[in-house]
């Protein structure tokens, strides 16, 4: 049986092994027992503080990196962390198998770029919270794709052509620069 636990429940652990070293010390101050019990080479009281002093650093860093463009609060991911994941994924043309299809080379129509887009920032999501969503008409993901449209136009013609393998080695460095936009964008709002 594989059990998981949540950040709470391990918080909670963690509060109770502290109360439970704080009973035992207790307990041998009172029976004359002056040996100090120790948590990782700390003794209780420096271990209490030194928790104390990640938690707040971890709130800290959580309140530092709140949603900051409307991308991301529609979504729930900024765009900068789409690219970050999509950079670092090694199975990008599965991605673009699912979305787009095997025997396509590449991809031209607004339908297809909407599909793509979504399931990769779905995809994202989902490594931040497992059991996240989105809808499917979501008005920031079709912002996104008219930017994107507009990055993919080729000079003097018209509609935009994505191919695999500007999918493959260049789509994420498209996303950061949309990325920037909508940040500029949210500083003038």
């Amino acid at each position: 049986m594989i059990t998981i636990t949540t950040n709470k429940q391990k918080k909670k652990m963690k509060q109770n092994q502290i109360k439970q070293h704080r009973e035992a010390s207790a307990q041998n101050s009172q029976n004359g027992n002056a040996d100090e019990i120790r948590i990782g080479g700390q003794s209780v009281q420096q271990f209490v503080i030194t928790q104390q002093q990640k938690e707040k650093e971890e709130m800290e860093n959580q309140e530092t990196n709140e949603v900051g463009t409307e991308f991301g609060k529609n979504t729930g991911i900024e765009l900068s962390e789409v690219s970050e994941w999509l950079k670092r994924l090694s199975k990008k043309e599965t991605i673009w198998n699912k979305s787009v299809g095997q025997s396509k080379k590449e991809l031209d129509q607004n339908r297809a770029l909407f599909k793509l887009v979504f399931t990769l920032v779905l995809a994202a999501l989902r490594t931040k919270d497992r059991n996240a969503n989105l809808k499917n008409n979501n008005p920031s993901i079709k912002t996104l794709c008219r930017k994107l449209q507009d990055k993919l136009k080729k000079p003097n013609k018209k509609g935009f052509v994505l191919t695999k393998d500007q999918f493959m080695n260049e789509f994420h460095n498209y996303l950061m620069e949309v990325h920037e936009e909508m940040v500029e964008e949210s500083k003038t709002l």
